[in-house]
């Protein structure tokens, strides 16, 4: 959800943003990556990370270019400030499971949860507003 809002940010403000599917070796789907290890709904879900790998010609003109910087760090300010607070509390009226722990990964319950989130991804939203109407409209499912 987290790497969809990203794209949707960055493609709204012109940037063009491929989503990438990486083979499980390199994933970094690993427990044991630090990245991964971050967690919502009072350590009760994993969530992991977001890697952006950004081409040569876009790095050269950040590197160059404070106003380009400057638009594409704030985009992903953006999107992490003012839209993901708005996702995280929408998702917490999905997440209706109050287990915490190792446990929880084997939860129907969690299951459920993901499935939902699943839902809301293959709807294929258009930009940020659109991914959140549809998070919205699970949420209240």
């Amino acid at each position: 959800m987290l790497a969809e809002l990203i794209r949707l940010h960055l493609t709204a403000k012109g940037y063009n943003v491929k989503t990438l599917n990486i083979q499980d070796r390199i994933a970094g789907v690993m427990d044991s990556n630090i990245v991964n290890k971050n967690k919502l709904f009072n350590n009760s879900y994993q969530l992991g990370g977001v890697q952006i790998a950004i081409s040569k010609g876009l790095r050269d003109k950040l590197a160059t270019d404070s106003g380009t910087l400057n638009d594409y760090s704030g985009t992903i300010n953006n999107a992490l400030s003012e839209s993901w607070p708005t996702i995280v509390e929408l998702m917490k009226k999905i997440n209706n499971n109050k287990s915490e722990g190792f446990l929880n990964r084997f939860n129907p319950e969690k299951r459920n949860f993901d499935k939902k989130i699943q839902k809301v991804l293959e709807k294929g939203a258009k930009n940020p507003k659109e991914l959140i109407q549809d998070l919205k409209t699970v949420s209240e499912e």
